[in-house]
């Protein structure tokens, strides 16, 4: 049965109460009445630091022993304790209205003061006289004290209405919309639920949104919404603006910085009012390949392996998302250490840091250990200054791998378009035994941290095709969810050797030995490396074995569109049908979804990619942009970094060698003989039989 809403780990200074409030909420939306069901979720989705601190409090008892409103309780006293009424209300009656602060912005402050003084029924009475002696606006005051009757309601009503006569006023002068009182116009957008802001004044008020932001120059972005809402100015020491912004000083710096604050953030004041040195600001987050200004791609060595990063002069530091990292690097990926710089994008929002690793960077015979800054989420891999400072760029070079690798992107968009292709040609067949009797296997469980995401994955397949929900079948198998790179998302694979592995017959397609392929690459200097997005969904399956399939989860049926993997006869059906199409074009390897394109000159290189590239589109598949190399004189595929010198080990492998343990038993000594010899060929000939050389 589908959930409603999402439940998220309780965070280390969050609060409690409001956590278990959204928790209660989720129980009611989803009918959940069972109290030991209650507490099951609770623990699960407490986090691990509050399940210690209910073990601790509750020794030698368990957390299992209480009840759920008896471990919220318990936890909300330790972290909660009651304050002090006296205390409370004394905090209460002497807060005041912040300068620039918003009026609905204080009277929720007043509101969260109040909840600890209980009131009772005089509440509304207290606010409204905290709010018309706390005001800390003398207009303001007078206005409201001049009521003889006033409750809270008319009261907020009336210093909005201040705010709105102050804008008319102030229209009426015909004064241009950048010369408004922009603490008014903030003012103005009350954010209570009880306050109705006039179309005129949102009209008027929208328009002036787009000039600076009073509390830092900024643009595109409100007062309301500027980060430096809560900073301290360090020139008048007022609570609500930077001191670039400041008023009550003139600041002979102010001149010209708006430019300044969109791409850089003006580093040196951006530091003093943040307490920390900003080391880089800008961070393209998007990019379309098929544009009409394509990034400069260089092509560096990270730690052994051919990254392609786009050039950035604007940005401060070079970076490389976090899904990329773990992509790319997997479990060998260099530690990732805290840091404490600070990144902004272009509008200047900031932008989420996981941290620092130092990685070993080559660039043609340029070897140093460089910092990496590594943000969150997705998006382009940056050369900032911090490594421009450190690498000499051969710009003849890269302008010319960056031409061919625009023409190529613009000729072919639908290649490398976002999304699964699909591929035009014969459907996939699984070829079962007759007599077979159909096997149905129940789902498996899967832990509550992993239903989200799992829900989500079958979400995105269903919407690209590539399944569908069924409501029975003869044929069902449970799934192995497999937890991708990044750390976040899964792939979703079905346990068929349970199913239909045990009855189908191998598709005797062979796959090509590693070996053979890279032999035929003697004299080739240009290499580009293609990778086809999710290269076995891209192919369709006929109707008939689609039921072979069906994959059992939590959230019921699905049945596979597309060939998916698990199936053992896969590889050889989609090797099978990569060949084919790319069956006469010179110099080009293909081992599965990953392509190398070569050859002994540029332009041979060029026309294989080309007709590569038709065959491709003609076919209805498409690339991973991101993962594809163009034009390179050093690549890695297949675990092996090639140049126009020959074939090598990558320093990855070298590394694995240097490493492994010496062997304890027969087992072992079996393994690392093993490894040995796979890379034998990389030995000295009179090592290639492990005796010691005269």
């Amino acid at each position: 049965m589908a959930t409603l809403g999402i439940l998220k780990e309780f965070q280390e200074g969050e609060n409690w109460t409001e956590f278990t409030e959204r928790l209660e909420q989720y129980f009611l939306a989803n009918d959940i009445e069972d109290n030991g069901k209650k507490r099951a979720i609770l623990l699960t989705v407490c986090g691990s630091a509050t399940y210690s601190l209910m073990k601790n409090l509750l020794a030698p008892a368990k957390p299992t022993d209480k009840s759920f409103s008896e471990l919220v309780t318990l936890v909300k006293n330790h972290h909660q304790p009651k304050a002090s009424i006296i205390v409370s209300r004394f905090k209460f009656h002497t807060s005041t209205r912040e300068p620039e602060q918003l009026i609905s912005d204080y009277l929720a402050q007043l509101r969260k003061l109040a909840e600890p003084c209980e009131f009772g029924n005089s509440l509304e009475e207290m606010l409204r006289d905290r709010l018309v002696i706390g005001i800390n606006n003398d207009r303001i005051q007078r206005r409201l004290l001049s009521e003889s009757e006033l409750n809270l309601q008319q009261a907020v009503e009336i210093a909005q209405a201040s705010f709105t006569a102050a804008l008319d006023f102030q229209t009426i002068t015909n004064n241009k919309p950048g010369q408004l009182d922009r603490p008014n116009l903030q003012k103005m957008e009350g954010k209570d639920t009880n306050v109705t802001v006039s179309d005129k004044t949102k009209k008027y008020y929208k328009s002036a949104r787009k000039s600076e932001c009073y509390r830092c120059l900024g643009t595109n972005h409100s007062g309301a919404e500027c980060r430096f809402r809560e900073a301290t100015c360090h020139s008048c020491k007022k609570k609500g603006h930077i001191k670039r912004a400041c008023r009550s000083k003139p600041d002979p710096d102010r001149s010209g910085q708006k430019a300044n604050v969109v791409r850089e953030n003006s580093e040196a004041d951006c530091s003093e009012d943040m307490g920390e040195e900003i080391t880089g600001t800008a961070y393209n987050l998007f990019y379309n390949p098929s544009g009409k200004n394509p990034p400069i791609l260089v092509q560096v060595q990270i730690e052994g392996i051919s990254v392609g990063m786009e050039l950035d002069t604007g940005a401060g530091m070079s970076l490389m998302s976090e899904t990329t990292y773990k992509s790319i690097f997997g479990c060998k990926a260099p530690k990732v250490s805290p840091t404490k710089t600070e990144l902004r994008t272009y509008t200047g929002e900031l932008v989420k840091i996981h941290g620092e690793a130092k990685v070993e960077v080559q660039l043609d015979d340029q070897m140093k250990t460089l910092p990496l800054i590594i943000v969150s989420g997705e998006g382009p891999t940056l050369l900032g200054r911090s490594w421009l400072a450190e690498l000499r760029l051969n710009w003849q070079k890269i302008l010319t791998v960056n031409k061919l690798d625009f023409n190529m992107t613009a000729r072919h968009r639908e290649v490398f378009q976002k999304g699964l292709g699909k591929y035009t040609g014969p459907q996939a067949k699984i070829y079962v035994d007759v007599d077979a009797r159909p096997k149905y296997f129940r789902a498996r469980s899967v832990p509550y941290k992993l239903r989200e995401t799992i829900e989500e994955e079958l979400e995105r397949l269903q919407q690209q095709g590539v399944i569908s929900p069924v409501d029975h079948s003869e044929w069902a198998c449970p799934i192995v969810p497999i937890i991708k790179s990044d750390g976040k998302s899964v792939r979703i694979c079905g346990d068929y050797k349970l199913t239909v592995n045990q009855v189908s017959s191998l598709d005797g397609y062979p796959v090509p030995k590693i070996e053979d392929l890279l032999a035929t690459l003697a004299g080739c200097k240009v290499f580009t490396k293609l990778d086809l997005t999710s290269a076995y969904q891209q192919v369709e399956l006929d109707e008939a074995s689609k039921k072979y399939t069906t994959i059992n989860t939590h959230k019921g049926l699905f049945q596979y569109n597309r060939m998916p993997y698990g199936i053992k006869s896969a590889p050889g059906i989609f090797q099978r049908i990569m060949e084919n199409l790319l069956k006469g074009i010179p110099h080009t390897l293909v081992f599965l979804d990953d392509i190398l394109v070569t050859g002994p000159t540029e332009e041979d290189h060029g026309n294989n990619l080309r007709e590569v590239l038709n065959r491709l589109e003609q076919k209805g598949l498409r690339l991973k942009y991101e993962k594809c190399v163009f034009d390179a004189r050093e690549i890695t595929y297949l675990g092996k970094k090639i140049t126009e010198h020959g074939v090598s080990p990558t320093k990855d492998s070298v590394r694995d060698v240097k490493k492994a343990p010496a062997p304890q038993n027969i087992t072992q000594l079996r393994s690392f003989l093993g490894m040995l010899n796979h890379y034998s060929n990389f030995l000295p000939k009179q090592c290639h039989n492990f005796g010691t050389p005269d």
